[in-house]
This record gives C-alpha cells, structure tokens and sequence, in this order.
C-alpha cells in the first residue's frame, strides 16, 4: 500500500514552521487541501479492493496516526499564544482543521474494519467531544452531585469525561466510542426517571460495566462502609448475601467496557463480595472453635461496660489467653457473641475505639474484677 499524504505533510510542515501565505495562497491551499482528501479518501477504496487485508491494516493505522498527529499539531498552532500571525492565520487554520477533520472522519465512516480504534484519541477531538456533549454531561455530573451523599460517584463520573483537567490521561478510540454510549444510555434513563438514588446509578453504571479502577475502588469501599455499620456477624452475612444477590440479577446493557485489559466489573464485584464472605465464614469457625474450647462463651453477656469489656479482652490478647492476635477477627468475634447489661448489640465501631483507648475508672473496674478473681483463685489451693 502507497503512503498517500505527501502533500497534506508538505502543508503541515510549511504551517508548523511558521510558513506564512497571502490571502490568495490560503485560498488555492484550501482548494488542493480539500481535493488531496478526497482523492486518499479514493485511493485507499481502491487499496481495499486491490491489498491482502493485513498488508492494508499496517498502511491504514499509518494513515490514520499521520493524520491525526496533523489534526492534533494544527490545532497546538492554532492555541499557541504567542505566535505573532496568530489572529491572521486563525480562518485558515480553522479551515484546515476542519477539512482534516472530515477526512479522519469519513475513514471511520468507510473503514469500520481497518478504523485502529486502539490509537490514542488527539486531545483535540478529546476537547471536540466535550464541546459536542456538553449539555449531556453537564446534566449527568449535576445529577451525581444531588444524588451521591459523599461525592464518590459524582468523583468517578467527573474523572470520566473531564479530559481537560488531566491532559496526561490517554483516551483511546474504543474507549470513547464506549463513554459515548454509557452517556447516552445515563441521560436516557434519567430523562425517564429510572435514576432516582445513588443506588440506582451504580447498578446502572455496572450494567453499562464501567470496569475503571476507580469505580471498582469506590464499589469496594461502599461495600465496606456499609459492613462497618452492620452490628453482628449474622448481619454483615445477609449484607453480604443481599449485595450478591444484587449484582447476580444485574444484566449488562453494553458488550463493550472502558478498559478491555481488565475483567467485566460485574465479575470482579462478584470475586470482592465473595472474598468477604470467605472472611466473614473464617471469623465464624474461629469463633466457634474458641466458644468449643471453652476459651470465650458464645452468646454471653457480661456485667462490665463496653469500654470494660474492651479492656478486659484486651488483656487476655496480651497475656496469651486468647491466642488470636488480629484486631479485626477480634472485634468482630467479640461484637457477634458478647453483649452488656447497657448494650445488647455492641457496635464493632465503639468497640475498636475503646479498646485503643482506656480510662482510669475503666481499668479501676476490671482491676477491681481481676483482684477478685485471683482472691478466688487464691482461696482454691
């Protein structure tokens, strides 16, 4: 396949080199410009017909990466602010841009199968299809702020489609064909008034599997929360269960995802879900096998508060009696199987404060216990 953009990179050169032209070499320049695309516009129809198809891929990537280098290095021209012919060329460089643009554009168009959509977009066309989707996006981002109580998912939607406060990031062309479609499948479901909670749009967005490291993190981390304000283990169990539940009846909306070297995020929130299940069950043979062994009653209550009680555990943990040594599975035994005179369910929350954290009258109380208890002891030999 013949390299067919010579002169449009004779142009390019003259324009990147500060070349400039009259009015009338505008003109003309425009007038071959226009006719050159449409003529490697015919030339590549005919390649198509005349090439072994691997052969044209390699030749046509090389095309349309040229081509998009021009596009990207007219319009750095155009946005250079200190170019002293900067308001004079303006019209001309306009027309250039668009006229390259078009061409980029009608090879999409005519070349669905050899279109490289693994090329990274200019930011150019990144800035294009902000322009072009303005309205969209600004109703989306303004939706996710009412509806998101901590601002996670609203953060999640805004590093999505804010190319221009990350200039570094890399778009491809797949991946906004994708964003495309998640932002026309959003704002259809919220003109129909199926988005309604913050709930709602992350199943949504899991349909449409938004498999950004980003959303899978904000995923993880609301899973999390809510567990943290969940009392027991059986709680946290059906938490777990319903979560599960969820997203197994969650049916994707799109075949395509935004990163296609990472794992559908349905599956991934599946494998995370699991995990701590998994988790949750191995807190529950450890609790087991203590309450079997006689080293910490199931389903006690304990006349002592929960700060007390959190001391006390805190000792055994320091002087062996209890040989597990991880805070969370303790935390988590403990809030399961003990509750208090005061408290019938101990949160894993007040419980991990007090037992970092020890006042003098609640180490006086369990002094005062432990003396009575060695006073028995004592009495028993």
């Amino acid at each position: 396949m013949n390299y067919q953009l010579d002169y449009i990179n004779s142009l390019y050169k003259n324009i990147s080199n500060g070349l400039q032209l009259n009015k009338e070499k505008q003109k003309s320049t425009l007038v071959e410009l226009e006719d050159e695309c449409g003529r490697v516009l015919l030339a590549l129809q005919h390649c198509l017909g005349s090439s072994v198809p691997e052969n044209l891929q390699i030749g046509f990537s090389q095309h349309q990466n040229d081509l998009l280098l021009i596009y990207q290095g007219i319009h750095l021209k155009m946005e250079n602010p200190i170019s002293p012919s900067k308001e004079a060329e303006l019209p001309f460089l306009t027309e250039c841009v668009n006229i390259i643009r078009a061409l980029i554009f009608n090879l999409e168009i005519h070349f669905p199968k050899f279109w490289d959509k693994s090329l990274r977009v200019p930011q150019a066309l990144l800035n294009d299809f902000i322009r072009s989707n303005e309205n969209k996006i600004s109703s989306l981002l303004a939706l996710s702020q009412r509806i998101s109580p901590d601002d996670k998912i609203h953060c999640v939607l805004d590093s999505l489609f804010h190319f221009k406060e990350n200039p570094k990031r890399a778009v491809c062309f797949y991946q906004l064909d994708y964003l495309l479609a998640v932002l026309d499948i959003l704002n259809r479901e919220n003109e129909i008034g199926k988005i309604r909670s913050w709930k709602d749009l992350v199943d949504l967005l899991i349909e449409c599997n938004l498999n950004s490291p980003l959303f899978y993190k904000t995923c993880c981390e609301i899973i999390l929360s809510r567990l943290d304000t969940a009392g027991s283990l059986r709680d946290q169990f059906e938490l777990l269960s319903r979560d599960k539940k969820e997203l197994i009846r969650l049916s994707p909306c799109l075949s395509s995802s935004l990163r296609i070297d990472l794992p559908p995020i349905k599956e991934s929130l599946l494998k995370f879900v699991e995990a701590e299940l998994c988790y949750l069950r191995e807190i529950e043979g450890i609790a087991s096998s203590l309450s079997a062994n006689g080293i910490v009653q199931d389903d006690y209550m304990v006349s002592l508060s929960v700060k007390q009680l959190a001391f006390f555990i805190h000792l055994q943990v320091e002087c062996g009696i209890i040989l597990e040594t991880r805070p969370k599975q303790i935390r988590q035994h403990i809030t399961s199987h003990y509750s208090t005179a005061e408290v019938e369910n101990i949160s894993e929350k007040s419980f991990k404060n007090a037992y970092y954290s020890h006042s003098q009258q609640d180490i006086n109380k369990v002094s005062e216990k432990l003396s009575k208890m060695l006073a028995i002891s004592q009495g028993m030999e």
